[in-house]
């Protein structure tokens, strides 16, 4: 991948070494071996990458660049989290649950792009949390303001006393309001209820997830953080 000053000159951008770092990141281990096994020439037109799809060799010289990332896409949702300590267990669950869909379930709760690339980045493991970016030298520390544990997405997102807390409230909420009684684990949190009848709790856990970011990277009152404020956000 060339460095941030040869994306600056080739592409008259201005871009940062976080940006350059969420691009690395997005890119799923998976497909990076694939496309590290196909021969490419940069000095000619004709790449020597061809995808099998339907029995048919296709080159990818002859593909948009969303039929490339579709046909990366469907071979296999789980694939995308496949490469470090973590990141497999992960995928487990997400097989043991429901195969390949994930990312369908997702288009299938809503149309709002906001949410759709914050649970995205979820899915990814590229959000900003205080681990990764102590690592990189662009924070002081890997704990989280909240709680002093340390911070990575899982604890941002369900780990954290405080962040427990609201989840508590809002399953609390939902049995007030739907005489339902629901319980919200680290799972559903992360990757939604698998049930087709939670379609709406699926798109609150969504919203609630963006919120808990926004309120987080904004640095605003923590005390945002509530199913009140939720309610009105």
């Amino acid at each position: 991948m060339l460095s941030r000053d040869a994306i600056n000159q080739k592409y008259n951008l201005n871009v940062t070494f976080v940006d350059i770092l969420s691009i690395k990141l997005a890119i799923p281990h998976d497909w990076k071996d694939l496309l590290l096994q196909q021969h490419m020439s940069p000095n000619s037109n004709s790449f020597g990458f061809v995808f099998e799809h339907e029995n048919k060799k296709i080159p990818i010289s002859k593909l948009f660049a969303k039929d490339v990332y579709s046909l990366l896409s469907i071979r296999e949702v789980f694939l995308l989290f496949h490469d470090k300590v973590g990141k497999k267990v992960l995928i487990q669950k997400l097989v043991m649950k429901n195969g390949k869909i994930c990312i369908h379930w997702l288009l299938n709760v809503l149309l709002e792009s906001k949410l759709q690339a914050s649970q995205y980045k979820i899915l990814h493991r590229i959000v900003s949390h205080n681990y990764l970016l102590e690592k990189y030298k662009l924070s002081e520390t890997n704990e989280c303001a909240s709680c002093k544990e340390i911070e990575t997405i899982d604890h941002n997102f369900f780990e954290c006393t405080e962040i427990k807390q609201f989840w508590r409230e809002v399953s609390n909420w939902w049995n007030f309001v739907f005489g339902v009684i629901i319980f919200l684990n680290k799972d559903s949190v992360i990757f939604g209820v698998w049930n087709s009848d939670y379609l709406v709790l699926n798109y609150c856990i969504l919203q609630a997830k963006y919120d808990i970011n926004y309120v987080k990277i904004t640095q605003l009152d923590r005390l945002l953080i509530s199913v009140q404020a939720f309610l009105k956000f």
